[in-house]
């Protein structure tokens, strides 16, 4: 589009806008430009090169080149060239015939001086309104509190709240509960929820919305894979989800602001638990009124609700003005389409937020890479387990976990598959999460894991090994296969593969006990029962090895009881310990984190256990 022209013609200003997939580099620009004036052109110079700020703040690259051909003649123009959003935004000051003269520069520059290129629109969306991230198609689960297995991706935190919530620093704050109280020993909790709570559409949202929600989680009927890890410390959950009730007898509406809530003991990380996805409050009318397919169009009683979903395309947010705080930014836009690498999106700034490769990582980390200073990085509050099942033979035989465990090396583990961008794991609960303690390493020993085996009853006649491992029939799995070749060395065992439905692989695993199984588990909560009583304890639904040891279960009990801090955390230290001796698992790394962060994006704290992490972001006004 020519913008202003003289009238000889000898000198122009020219903008272009050009869709994410006709991107060029500024290079390609001027080389075609040169060649499209000059038959016999040769080469172009760069005059000057500078970054300058628009009217709006915003940040385009300016550059004076100069286009030769085999002959005297040149031509020279002024370039602004830059990304905002999916877009690419060229505006180009030409002279045909001439240099440009200083009155013509004046007047382009007095032009892109009040340009303002944050009024591009991703989705129809202001982006300067809009956080721009990356997602995945959602299926029903994702998209409903009671069955969701993760921590609902984002959409559900989007799209929901429960009585309270993490905040950024992992301490216990209300959400649609204003403030609670707790009977003497702290088996009874009484929550006053905030006046004039609604649901997105104006519909009052009461106590009795919070008991509805959480019996719907419990009724066996929609078969949730977490109401009884998350909701089972309340009297009648484990009632309901067995079929013998048809109501959690320990929840009772006082009134429509209060909700009082029995434990079948005190236990000190209730409220923790209380703020994961299980317990967000959904509308019984909308859910009835379409069963099959209510959460594509949900009443939202969260922060957000859903303005737009295109199947293979993009998910949007807008923020729900009727949520008690409504978050500063008014859009999220997730791209579900997005092949090809973060953070290629994210240079284009067509995601604000990108998760590097390992690759991409050691180019960002260099000092002098414009983007090191927006790489964050912090502890996963993730650790991966070979998970051994000690009630199925061999594996009963402590003797056999231990050749197992001393025949691994992790060292080399990390480094061949993690590139050392993880650590390797000496204990169960991660670095960071309260009560981890840093163990003895487990010394990778070949000789003394033969040494162990020998000592066995198993001794010459071990069998045949099966692991469980994530994945679908005919795939493979390179770490469990170095895994198997570890112990088939060392050893002289074999160990087979068999892969579980990645859709349902925990329930999967916990159903059918192998002799292990490869998992991983991420920090749901800042509290170490969410490792140690959530993966070991006999009785727990995502037990899903097998492992049983009754001594364990006791002191998990008691840690789930004692109300002295201290004394809970050594509970829980001595819990890890005896599993770590026991080899009730062999832990082999914890994850780290990096994430980029577009700088527009203020507010942002790298966190690991599911909290609302967009609350308190809002984006930079320039």
């Amino acid at each position: 589009m020519v913008i202003f022209e003289s009238k000889t013609g000898t000198s122009r200003l020219v903008a272009g806008v050009f869709p994410t997939e006709e991107k060029e580099t500024l290079d390609d620009f001027i080389t075609s430009l040169c060649k499209s004036i000059f038959d016999d052109y040769t080469a172009y110079t760069v005059d000057d090169q500078e970054d300058i700020t628009l009217a709006d703040g915003s940040t385009i690259q300016r550059t004076i080149f100069t286009c030769k051909g085999s002959g005297p003649e040149s031509f020279q123009g002024e370039v602004l060239f830059g990304f905002v959003g999916s877009m690419e935004y060229i505006f180009l000051a030409s002279s045909a015939t001439m240099r440009v003269s200083n009155s013509q520069l004046e007047m382009f520059h007095s032009i892109y001086s009040t340009l303002s290129l944050s009024s591009a629109t991703m989705y129809g969306l202001p982006v300067s309104e809009t956080l721009l991230l990356l997602g995945y198609n959602p299926e029903p689960e994702d998209l409903d509190p009671a069955i969701a297995e993760t921590n609902g991706g984002d959409y559900i935190g989007l799209l929901y709240s429960g009585l309270v919530r993490l905040a950024p620093d992992n301490q216990i704050i209300g959400d649609l509960a204003e403030n609670w109280v707790t009977n003497a020993d702290g088996s009874v909790y009484t929550f006053t929820l905030r006046n004039g709570l609604v649901f997105q559409d104006g519909s009052p949202l009461t106590a009795q919305d919070v008991k509805y929600s959480w019996e719907r989680a419990a009724d066996p009927a929609n078969d949730s894979p977490t109401a009884s890890t998350y909701l089972g410390d309340i009297t009648g959950v484990k009632e309901m989800l067995a079929g013998n009730a048809e109501e959690i007898s320990g929840v009772k509406v006082i009134n429509d602001l209060t909700l009082q809530v029995s434990l079948v003991s005190p236990v000190q990380y209730f409220l923790a638990k209380l703020g994961y996805v299980t317990g967000y409050v959904v509308q019984k009318e909308a859910v009835e009124a379409d069963p099959d397919e209510w959460m594509f169009h949900p009443n939202a009683s969260g922060p957000y609700g859903l303005k737009e979903l295109v199947e293979d395309e993009r998910i949007t947010f807008e923020r729900n003005d009727n949520y008690h705080a409504p978050p500063q930014i008014r859009y999220m836009a997730y791209n579900t389409n997005a092949p090809g690498t973060q953070l290629s999106y994210y240079e284009t700034g067509t995601t604000d937020f990108a998760y590097p490769s390992w690759a991409e990582l050691e180019e960002l980390q260099a000092t002098d890479n414009p983007m090191h200073d927006q790489l964050l990085s912090g502890n996963g509050m993730s650790t991966s387990f070979v998970m051994l099942n000690n009630t199925m033979p061999p594996m009963d035989d402590p003797n056999v976990r231990l050749a197992l465990t001393l025949a691994i090396d992790k060292d080399r583990l990390v480094e061949q598959f993690l590139e050392n961008w993880y650590v390797r794991a000496d204990s169960i609960l991660p670095p960071g999460m309260p009560g981890y303690t840093e163990f003895e390493p487990q010394t990778y020993d070949p000789q003394a894991a033969r040494d162990a085996l020998a000592k066995s009853e198993y001794a010459g006649k071990m069998p045949v090994l099966t692991m469980n491992v994530h994945g679908y029939a005919g795939d493979t799995d390179a770490w469990a296969d170095a895994l198997i070749q570890m112990w088939r060395d060392a050893l002289g065992i074999e160990v087979q593969i068999e892969f579980l439905d990645p859709l349902d692989f925990t329930a999967a695993a916990h159903a059918g006990h192998g002799h292990m199984v490869l998992y991983g588990w991420n920090a749901d909560y800042p509290d170490p029962s969410n490792f140690l009583d959530i993966l070991f304890h006999s009785k727990s639904d995502i037990n899903v090895s097998g492992y049983t040891n009754p001594e364990v279960d006791a002191i998990l009990e008691q840690g789930r009881v004692e109300l002295d801090p201290a004394k809970r955390l050594n509970l829980y230290n001595q819990a890890e310990k005896l599993l770590l001796e026991d080899h009730a698992a062999i832990p082999t790394d914890h994850s780290m984190d990096y994430i980029l962060v577009n700088p527009r994006v203020q507010g942002y704290t790298l966190t690991h256990f599911g909290v609302k992490w967009f609350m308190e972001l809002w984006l930079e006004k320039k």
